[in-house]
């Protein structure tokens, strides 16, 4: 939490600096995660392996300002341990996003990126006698700072911690089928949290210069 925190002063002082990326260019790209996670619930261990595609589009509206629109593909596998025979949750996402660039020497930047995205996503377990869906519709107001490092004058590399802080609502349609009969429950969730363990699920991307 504190490296959080001391990430995200150093990004606020630094947005005084002179801008880097002038009125007009064009930002093609996008954010790539995977993480492994090791889950024990009831004396058995599964391993979560999750995936996260973001392309984007951008363009400068002015000197170290850019807005754009962007997509997104989860998705997350579980190994055996988890109970069910299939264990899969899978999503999409649209958004719109605005970027503020600060200059960090000449090689270097950081970034804020805010952005409203509109997600749909489904999980699904399933046994022989038992199957369950859930699918969950949302938006999500997002805040992410990041690093750009300029490998050269058309690829800039970057790390992004996504969602530091959100806002969001979801609703939630859970139907499970079993001997016993069918249940389905809607639910419905506002949200606001600030990530501190973001260092756990960092983003890593890229963007090209045009």
């Amino acid at each position: 939490m504190k490296k959080t925190l001391l990430l995200s002063f150093a990004f606020a002082c630094a947005l005084g600096a002179s801008a880097q990326i002038t009125k007009g260019t064009k930002l093609l790209g996008g954010n790539h995660t995977w993480y492994k996670t090791t889950i024990e619930t009831n004396n058995n261990t599964t391993d979560q392996k999750s995936y996260f595609l973001q392309p984007s589009f951008g363009i400068a509206v002015r000197d170290n300002v850019a807005f754009g629109v962007r997509g997104g593909y989860q998705s997350q596998d579980y190994g055996p341990g988890s109970g069910f025979q299939d264990h899969t949750y899978k999503g999409f996402t649209a958004g719109v996003f605005a970027r503020r660039y600060a200059g960090l020497g000449s090689r270097f930047y950081v970034f804020g990126d805010g952005g409203l995205d509109f997600s749909r996503n489904k999980l699904r377990q399933t046994n022989t006698d038992f199957v369950r869906t859930a699918k969950t519709t949302g938006v999500t107001l997002g805040v992410s700072p990041g690093v750009t490092y300029a490998a050269t004058r058309r690829l800039h590399l970057e790390v992004m911690l996504a969602n530091l802080l959100s806002f969001g609502f979801n609703q939630t349609d859970d139907e499970s089928n079993s001997l016993g009969g069918r249940n389905f429950t809607r639910t419905q969730n506002f949200n606001a949290s600030v990530n501190g363990s973001a260092f756990s699920q960092l983003n890593i991307g890229f963007r090209i210069v045009l």
